[in-house]
C-alpha cells in the first residue's frame, strides 16, 4: 500500500484494513475484529466525498468508514473477496441519496446497514448551516443490531474461507 501525499488510500497490511488521507493513516483494524462491510452514499457529491465504504468492528461494534474513491479500493474489495470466500461488491454506485447497504457476511448483503436519523436543528446560524447540510445519527439497523449481537465470544461464524 503506497500513501500519497494528496490521496486517500485504502488497502491491506499484513492482516489489516488500513486508512489513510494525505499520508496520515486514520483507521487501521484487522480484518479478523470485521463482524460487517458495507458502504453508504450521502447526497452531497459531486463537489465532496459522497460514497463510503463501512467496516464494523466486533465485539465494539465501532465503525471505520474511507471513502469510496480512495486509491487502492479494487484491489482491497479483490482482496476481501478471496479472504473471505465470497463476493464483496458495491452496490450504490448509482445512489444520489441518503442511503446505506450491507455488503459482507452473506446473510446481510444487500440489506440496509445503517437508520439515518436527522440530528437537531438548533437556532441562528447553526439552523441555517444544517438546513444547507444536515446532520444525521448513524445507527445501526434492527436486522444488523440483531446480527452483532448473535455472535458468540466475538466470534464471526460466516466466513467459509480461512484468514
Amino acid at each position: 500500500m503506497n500513501a500519497s501525499d494528496n490521496k486517500a488510500v485504502i488497502g491491506f497490511e499484513g492482516d489489516s484494513v488500513v486508512y489513510r488521507e494525505q499520508g496520515t493513516e486514520f483507521w487501521r483494524t484487522p480484518l479478523a475484529t470485521v463482524a460487517v462491510i458495507g458502504e453508504y452514499t450521502t447526497a452531497n457529491g459531486p463537489y465532496i466525498d459522497d460514497y463510503f465504504l463501512v467496516f464494523v468492528t466486533k465485539p465494539e461494534r465501532h465503525h471505520f468508514h474511507g471513502s469510496f474513491y480512495a486509491e487502492g479500493r479494487d484491489a482491497l474489495l479483490a482482496s476481501l473477496t478471496e479472504r473471505l470466500g465470497t463476493p464483496v461488491e458495491c452496490g450504490l454506485c448509482r445512489s444520489t441519496q441518503l442511503t446505506s447497504r450491507c455488503m459482507w457476511p452473506p446473510s446481510l448483503a444487500g440489506r440496509s446497514l445503517f437508520r439515518f436519523t436527522r440530528g437537531p436543528v438548533g437556532g441562528g446560524w447553526a439552523r441555517v448551516r444544517r438546513l444547507v447540510s444536515p446532520e444525521f445519527a448513524f445507527d445501526y439497523t434492527t436486522e444488523v443490531e440483531s446480527y452483532l449481537s448473535s455472535l458468540v465470544d466475538g466470534n464471526v461464524q460466516p466466513c467459509a474461507a480461512p484468514l
